[in-house]
Parts: structure tokens; C-alpha cells; sequence
């Protein structure tokens, strides 16, 4: 040992060396030995506090823990992903709510079954869109479709055909892909263009592969179609990894926030992000799938596709001798920026609705009305209010367009 052999060098009697001096060497190197130890403890449980402190306070204000939940969509070769049929039960969102859902045997939000075949006098109505009208965050009764059932009454049926997470592409593919077999007399379309219009650019989208069109000449043409199926490899990614490092990845994910909380924002810093993955110590799982190409449309050719896609929602609801219906929900207005926005997009939709005969309903009102009454249509989604609130806006509009006795 090296503190072995100084000592013999520092023997008493070793020539020119006191005793004294011997001694004191000795004396320090211990004390210094004792108070790394020391030091050694006291940023460790700085640190172990620190991280308690951290996890605490994201618990309390912010969680970041990815919460297992039970899937009630699964994988489409056409659509991406669609609704599991015979679904119900509880799912906890990222805010730790807890709602109930049901999916019918073809897999739409309801506990009601609906055949193709129309009920003769009975007026069918399709409510599309994606997780405001699928009815996030609130249980089977407060769905916005099943409220405007109620007060339309027997003599017009509500379906809803809502998939959480579509874009208006998907939207689209859904009605020609199913939608046209329930022969609808109204097709009421939401448009949330917060999400919408970064939807449709992309040919993945909350980590999941989908189709998406382009323009040639001003014609839609699919791409990415079969959609590639990932399901294997986000398997042993996240659901059931192969090795034990995997493992503890995902136990740290769903048991700590503070796990996700610091890889998010490593991850966000592209070099690191390709240093983990050259190292073993990250996995190409996440927007990049790998094998999967990623494709993004150019920011200023997205309007073009969005008017594209709301022609060709006409042209289908014609061919089926159904009316069309846009109905705008905007952000929330409790967003600072939220209130300019909002007006932008109503004034973009209110002259591409008439320059293209297509009738739009906007939220947009209402959600100034209650706001003045200090009442909150949104939470992550709509609440419980919110989805009143649209669903009277819609028995207002319907009835005043004589489209609903």
C-alpha cells in the first residue's frame, strides 16, 4: 500500500527525518483519508435529498411519471391506429383523472350498438373528429354526442365516430374507410386547428406511425400506406424489454417523475441524444421509430393540404347525400397568447367556409360567454361543462338549419 511504504520511508530514525515530523505526516494523512470519507457521505445525501425534493415537487405541480393505462386503440394498416371494439372500463389521464369509457362492438365511444342499416324516419347524424368529441377526460354520459342525443331526441340518431389523436387525414380515411357504410343525413366535422394543422404534416404523430396525403397538382395522393406496424419493437421498447437495463428504464418511467423529468430534457438536446443512442444507454424509440422514416411537410404548404382535405370531406358527404357541418373548437382562453389566436383562425374558417359553400359552426362565442361568467369549458379537454355547452350549440345550429326537428 502507498501509505505502507511512506511510512517505512518515514521510519523513525530514517536519515534526516525527526520523529516529530514523522508522526505528524501520519496524523494528517488519516485525518485527510477520514475526511474524504466524510465529504464523500455529505454529497451523497445532498444529493439523494436533492433528488427527493426534485420528485416531490414534480409529484405535487408537475408529474412527469408515464401512467400504464389500458389502450382502447390498437393498430390499423389504413388508418393508423382505430377505437378497440368491446372496450370499458376506467383510464387515468396524465393529470391522474379518472374516467370511464365504453366502446361498442365496432369499436365507437358508446354502450349503444348501431347497425348500417338506417332506421326508416329516424335521422342519423356522425360526429368525426378527434379526442373533444371522442370525449377525453369525462365519463359515457357527459360525451358531447350522447348530451345532444338526449336533446335531440328519438327521431335523430347521434353516433360517434370520434378517434383520439386524428387528424383531419384520418378523419377523412375514417369516413371513406367506414364512415360512408352508415349513410349518414349530417356529418358534423370537428376542427381543433391547434393540433390539426401539425397533424396532417406528419407521417408520425404521438409516436406513432400514419397515413398521410400529399399534393401532386393539386390532387391528394396516400402515402405511407399499409402504415408500418411497430408493435413489436414498442413491445421490447417499453412494454416488455429484453434486457434487465430495459427493465429498470421502465420501472424508473412509471414509478419516478423525476426519471422522466431529466431525460425529456436531455433527450431535447440533439448531440446528447445521439450520444445515448451510440452508447446503448438510449433507444431509437421515440418520433424517430426505427426503420421508420419520418416525414414532415413544409410549414407553409400545411394550409394548402387543411383546404384540400375539408374539399374532399365535401365531395364525400355529397356522394352520400349527407350535409357537412365544420365545427370549430378553439383553444382555451386562459392561454395568454390563446384570445389572438383564436380570432385569426375564426376569421381563416368563416372565409374558407363561404368561399367553399361549406356551413361552420364556431365555438368561439361560447367560450367567451362563459369565460365573462368565470365558467371553465377546459380542463386538458373539455370538462363536463364543455361538452354541454358545444352540444347546445349544435342543437341550436341544427335546429335554426332545420337539419333537427
Amino acid at each position: 500500500m502507498a501509505q505502507e511504504r511512506i511510512i517505512a520511508r518515514l521510519r523513525p530514525g530514517s536519515r534526516g527525518v525527526p520523529v516529530d515530523a514523522c508522526v505528524k505526516i501520519i496524523s494528517v494523512m488519516g485525518k485527510s483519508k477520514k475526511q474524504i470519507y466524510i465529504n464523500l457521505i455529505l454529497l451523497c445525501s445532498s444529493a439523494l435529498l436533492a433528488l427527493v425534493v426534485l420528485e416531490t415537487a414534480l409529484a405535487l405541480f408537475w408529474p412527469h411519471k408515464v401512467i400504464l393505462r389500458s389502450f382502447h386503440e390498437q393498430y390499423h394498416p389504413v388508418l393508423g391506429w382505430a377505437n378497440k371494439p368491446d372496450v370499458e372500463g376506467e383510464v387515468m389521464t396524465r393529470l391522474y383523472n379518472l374516467f370511464h369509457r365504453s366502446h361498442n362492438s365496432k369499436g365507437l365511444r358508446s354502450s349503444r350498438e348501431f347497425a348500417y342499416e338506417r332506421t326508416p324516419g329516424v335521422r342519423r347524424i356522425l360526429m368525426v373528429g378527434d379526442s373533444f368529441f371522442w370525449g377525453y377526460d369525462v365519463d359515457d354520459p357527459q360525451v358531447v354526442s350522447e348530451v345532444l342525443q338526449n336533446k335531440l331526441g328519438d327521431a335523430v340518431e347521434v353516433i360517434n365516430v370520434a378517434v383520439a389523436g386524428y387528424g383531419t387525414d384520418q378523419a377523412l380515411l375514417w369516413l371513406l374507410e367506414e364512415g360512408v357504410k352508415y349513410r349518414p343525413d349530417i356529418v358534423i366535422l370537428s376542427l381543433f386547428p391547434t393540433n390539426d394543422l401539425e397533424e396532417i404534416a406528419l407521417s408520425i404523430s404521438y409516436g406513432y406511425p400514419k397515413p398521410f396525403f400529399a399534393l401532386d397538382s393539386g390532387r391528394l395522393v396516400l402515402r405511407n400506406v399499409p402504415v408500418p406496424d411497430t408493435r413489436e419493437s414498442r413491445r421490447k421498447a417499453f412494454d416488455k424489454p429484453d434486457s434487465a437495463f430495459g427493465r429498470l428504464k421502465k420501472f424508473l418511467r412509471h414509478n419516478t417523475h423525476t426519471y422522466q423529468f431529466i431525460t425529456e430534457r436531455l433527450n431535447s438536446v440533439p448531440g446528447l441524444r445521439r450520444l445515448f443512442i451510440r452508447l446503448g444507454l438510449g433507444d431509437e424509440y421515440t418520433i424517430a421509430l426505427p426503420g421508420i422514416p419520418s416525414f414532415k411537410l413544409k410549414e407553409e404548404k400545411v394550409p394548402e393540404l387543411f383546404e384540400a382535405l375539408i374539399r374532399e370531406f365535401r365531395q364525400v358527404c355529397a356522394e352520400q347525400g349527407a350535409g357537412l357541418l365544420l365545427f370549430f373548437i378553439p383553444e382555451s382562453e386562459e392561454i395568454p397568447s390563446a384570445p389572438q389566436r383564436n380570432d385569426e383562425m375564426a376569421k381563416y374558417l368563416s372565409e374558407f367556409s363561404k368561399d367553399n359553400g361549406i356551413e361552420l359552426l364556431s365555438l368561439l362565442p361560447v367560450v367567451r360567454g362563459y369565460g365573462l361568467e368565470g365558467k371553465r369549458l377546459y380542463a386538458d379537454h373539455w370538462t363536463p361543462l364543455g361538452h354541454r355547452a358545444a352540444a347546445e350549440a349544435i342543437s341550436e345550429w341544427l335546429r335554426s338549419k332545420g337539419w333537427a326537428p
